[in-house]
């Protein structure tokens, strides 16, 4: 099962679709509105510190109050429009990504300088808002945004890197969601036959 896709929040599967390291922290925090097993990990204040701790250790959620998470949950919903393509997508995040402000901060790496996104104000999420809009931002440069996909399973809805050539891949996992979905195409090719 996929990384999060399991409904047990202390332990971490291994994840065939994962994302590139620079993007899976997008990935994963995509999928903290888990459809398969119906919780919201930014909601749901029971699960919220074994997620983030597990899941998502790189972000500090220390003093995130329920606006945070609000905000938050709202640009998770946004940059998830994008990725789904719905209408009016881009235009969405770009107005809720204003509520972040970030500014570009460039360092020195070797001998090569490195930009990166940092937060302009001081709100507890904001380094987690500047970091997710940053890799958005790498993910849309580079063309990447389209890779990451939504499980074609309506019950699903996971988020998955496709990592196929030619971008064709259809569903989070092959076991259950593939599965699933090939049986069901099946039966109604067998009932379109029987008439």
């Amino acid at each position: 099962m996929a990384r999060g896709h399991d409904s047990d929040t202390t332990r971490l599967p291994t994840d065939p679709k994962s994302a590139p390291p620079d993007l899976e922290d997008l990935r994963t925090f995509l999928n903290t509105d888990n459809r398969y097993y119906g919780f919201d990990a930014l909601d749901d204040t029971e699960r919220r510190p074994l997620f983030w701790a597990r899941w998502l250790p790189a972000f500090d959620v220390t003093g995130v109050d329920e606006e945070g998470w609000r905000r938050l949950a709202e640009l998770r919903d946004a940059i998830r429009a994008l990725v789904c393509r719905e209408p009016g997508a881009a235009e969405r995040l770009s107005r809720v990504a204003a509520r972040h402000p970030v500014r570009l901060a460039v360092e020195t790496r070797g001998d090569r300088p490195v930009a990166r996104l940092v937060p302009a104000g001081n709100r507890p999420e904001a380094a987690i808002a500047a970091t997710l809009l940053g890799a958005v931002r790498a993910a849309l440069d580079d063309g990447r945004i389209a890779r990451l996909r939504v499980c074609d399973r309506a019950e699903c809805q996971w988020v998955y890197y496709d990592s196929t050539k030619n971008r064709s891949g259809r569903w989070c996992s092959s076991d259950p969601c593939g599965d699933v979905m090939k049986a069901r195409a099946y039966r109604a090719r067998q009932a379109a036959v029987r008439g």
